[in-house]
């Protein structure tokens, strides 16, 4: 197959027309190399940060599991305080029971 010189006429100055296609091709695939990298990037660091985010979550978890026993633990102590005063209680109505006299009769001199 060999070129005609009329032929050649028409492809030369074609040439810089097809080398600008050409170049807007390759230009299309970098940037969709670049912006398919960025996007797998970026699916990385969400990927990482949501790793994060459950650790911290775990974390809250443990602190609400201690707060909940911390006011168990003060709850208990102070059910022991009521306990121990109504028992105090019962011990001086016991004493007051055990002495009828005591507080039922007044005496006054003038």
């Amino acid at each position: 197959m060999s070129i005609k010189p009329i032929d050649f006429q028409i492809a030369v100055p074609k040439t810089s027309e097809i080398s600008k296609i050409q170049n807007e091709d390759n230009q299309k695939y970098y940037t969709n190399q670049q912006h398919v990298s960025s996007f797998v990037q970026e699916q990385a660091n969400h990927a990482m940060k949501r790793v994060n985010a459950t650790d911290k979550s775990y974390e809250g978890k443990i602190r609400d599991k201690n707060k909940e026993e911390s006011k168990k633990h003060s709850s208990q102590k102070e059910n022991r305080k009521e306990r121990k005063e109504e028992q105090e209680n019962d011990k001086d109505k016991k004493q007051n029971v055990s002495k009828p006299s005591k507080g039922n009769i007044i005496d006054i001199h003038i």
